[in-house]
This record gives structure tokens, sequence and C-alpha cells, in this order.
């Protein structure tokens, strides 16, 4: 699975119903890799990949990317473009 730019393992969720949204463990966890591969860039990351989606007409995409972004948000630290804590 590929999330702007993140890679996944995909055999964790390989039985995952297309239509099941993602946990809030999941959210967490992309959130985290988006920070990982992009730093100080990851709001602007996954921005982009909301309007990409909204330009898409995919709904469901930029609910989830919406959530991702909310927890991108709480784990950075804007004074110094980097995490919070170092996971």
């Amino acid at each position: 699975m590929r999330i702007v730019g993140v890679t996944f393992d995909s055999s964790s969720i390989a039985t995952r119903p297309a239509t099941m949204p993602l946990s809030d463990w999941e959210l967490w966890a992309c959130a985290q890799q988006v920070i990982k591969q992009h730093g100080a860039n990851a709001p602007l990351q996954v921005a982009l990949r909301i309007a990409e989606l909204a330009t898409n007409g995919d709904g469901e995409g930029v609910d989830t990317w919406q959530s991702i972004a909310k927890r991108v948000d709480q784990l950075m630290d804007y004074q110094t473009g980097k995490p919070l804590s170092r996971q």
C-alpha cells in the first residue's frame, strides 16, 4: 500500500475489505510514517494528498487523510519543524 510516498507492508492489510476504514492505531502509524519520510514538509505532503484525492472525487480518501492530518499536527513541533518525539 502506498500513501503519499509512504510505503507500507501490504501483507498486514491484505485481508481488509476495501471499504473498511483504518483503525485509530493505523492512522497514528500513517502520521508517524509521513513525518519520518517528509520531516518538516509532512503537513505540506498531507495537504497535497488531500487536494489530489478531492480533485479525483475520492471523499473517503479525503476523510482518511484529514484524520491523518490531525494526527500529524499533534505530532509536529512547528517551532523546530520536527516531530515532538523520536519514535
